[in-house]
Formats: structure tokens, C-alpha cells, sequence
């Protein structure tokens, strides 16, 4: 089976780093390159479930080889490895239930909010919290609410005339405005993302050695399973991919290699991956 290697036509200027990023279409072959008996692992693999995990661990025993060079790992268990600071404890994430009834608070008691959600989303945001949650998921993933991508949707927005842009910006400005009122309700992260976001502005601080300091023995980060890679999770990559030694792969199927490709090398266009509008 090829294991083909994608890599990108130039590095991205701003964040300069995806020339150290490879997309491999046939990921577990590649673990399996590397399956060995070994005291310490040296493969770190992000998948986004259970499922995912199982999978990799039946082609590992389908081919008879060891797992001691893998750990497992998620979006949230590497943001948390990597927010390493002396006296500070990581930050913890409101899980989906507490997010929700803080939403449905805010909406309540906003009203100014609640009629720009209410223009874009077509639905009385207050009796269709899961609608504002799925919006305000949605803008997250694609922006990771950093400065220059936010910009680019407004300009955008504001360059057209139109109900579609009309709606589109206030969608933006809605679900900006909705995490701002979120985040002064609660201490803790509001998702796994803005947890990786601030990971990103440490290892972009502290470089290799935020790195080395959390995983001593990785060698290789594998990121699979996902077909539409958030925002945040690509600056991570790149951010990885740049400053420390560890090689950057992340796995595709055969036909959307090269449309997450595309996609990540869109998203990575920025500078100070990890900054929030917010």
C-alpha cells in the first residue's frame, strides 16, 4: 500500500512553518514503519475518539507488532501536557452540559446579543440553544477567533451587499460578542480548542524545551481522523512542526490528502498563531 507523503509547494509566509508538515495518505503503515518493543514511546497519535483508537490498535495486531512506541492522546490531554508552568494548574474546560446552560443564561439576559444571533441564525436563540451552540462551534473551528481570520470574514462581509453578507456578520460578530459574555461567566476554558490556543502562545514562547519537558521520547506527532482539521489544532501543527523536533505528520484518506492540504495551507496563513480577537 503507498504511503504517500504530501508536502507544500512553498512555507506560508506569516507563519513560515509548513515546510516541516507532512500529509500522509496511508497513516497507520507509517506506525507501523516504526512498531517496535521499546521502554519509552516515541510515537504520539492524536485521534478524535475511541473508534479511531481501536482501529490503529486492530491493524497493530493484525500485523503482529508491538504498541510500546504509541500513546494516545486528544486535543485536550496535549493542551493540558503542554500548559506546564510552575505554580500554575492547567486550565479546565467547561464540559458541554454547563456550556450550554451558560449560553441559555447569557441569550436570556442579552438582548442586544440575542437579536444579532436571532438575524443570522433565523430562530429565537433562547429556544434553540443547540442551534447557537453548533454556530458558535462552527466560527471556532474555522477561526480559532484569531485577529487576522476574524478580519478577513468582516472584510469580506462588508466588501458585499446582500442579505447573505448581512447575515454572515452578524453570525461573526454574534458568536465573537456570545464567547466574550461566555468567558466572563466561567474560569474555566469554554472549549478544548481555546485550551490548545493557549498551549500554542507557550510553545511558541518557550520552544523546544515547553516540548521536551512534556514529551521527552516522542520522536514522530501523528494526527488522524479528521476530515476537517479546526483552526486551531492546524496552527498548532505548524507551531509544533517549527519549533521543536518532533516530526509532523497528519493522516488522510487517499481523497482528501490534498483537500486538507489546501485547507491547511489557507488556514496557516496568519502571524502569532494562537492570538485571539477576544
Amino acid at each position: 500500500m503507498s504511503n504517500t507523503v504530501l508536502q507544500p509547494e512553498k512555507p506560508i509566509e506569516g507563519v513560515g512553518l509548513l515546510s516541516d508538515l507532512s500529509i500522509q495518505n496511508h497513516p497507520i503503515e507509517g506506525f507501523l514503519d516504526y512498531a517496535e518493543h521499546a521502554v519509552q514511546p516515541t510515537e504520539l497519535i492524536l485521534v478524535p475518539g475511541s473508534h479511531h483508537q481501536r482501529t490503529i490498535k486492530q491493524r497493530f495486531a493484525q500485523a503482529d507488532k508491538p504498541t510500546d512506541t504509541v500513546v494516545f492522546s486528544s486535543i485536550e490531554d496535549i493542551a493540558i501536557d503542554l500548559q506546564v508552568e510552575d505554580g500554575i494548574e492547567p486550565t479546565s474546560r467547561l464540559d458541554r452540559a454547563d456550556r450550554l446552560a451558560l449560553l441559555e443564561r447569557i441569550v436570556e439576559t442579552d438582548e442586544t446579543l440575542c437579536a444579532q444571533l436571532a438575524l443570522s441564525l433565523g430562530v429565537t436563540p433562547a429556544v434553540a440553544i443547540e442551534t447557537v451552540e453548533r454556530a458558535r462551534a462552527a466560527v471556532e473551528s474555522m477561526t480559532g477567533y484569531h485577529p487576522e481570520r476574524i478580519g478577513a470574514i468582516r472584510e469580506w462581509c462588508r466588501r458585499r451587499e446582500g442579505p447573505t453578507a448581512d447575515d454572515c456578520l452578524n453570525l461573526v460578530d454574534g458568536v465573537v460578542g456570545l464567547e466574550r459574555e461566555l468567558r466572563q461567566q466561567t474560569a474555566h476554558a469554554t472549549s478544548s480548542e481555546m485550551q490548545l490556543r493557549r498551549a500554542i502562545r507557550l510553545l511558541s514562547q518557550r520552544g523546544s524545551q515547553l516540548w521536551m519537558d512534556a514529551y521527552p521520547s516522542i520522536e514522530r506527532l501523528w494526527v488522524c481522523g479528521l476530515t476537517a482539521p479546526p483552526a486551531s489544532l492546524c496552527d498548532f501543527l505548524g507551531v509544533a512542526a517549527a519549533v521543536t523536533d518532533a516530526q509532523v505528520h497528519l493522516g488522510a484518506r487517499p481523497v482528501s490528502g490534498e483537500l486538507i492540504w489546501s485547507r491547511i495551507d489557507t488556514v496557516c496563513d496568519i502571524s502569532d498563531p494562537g492570538t485571539e480577537v477576544i
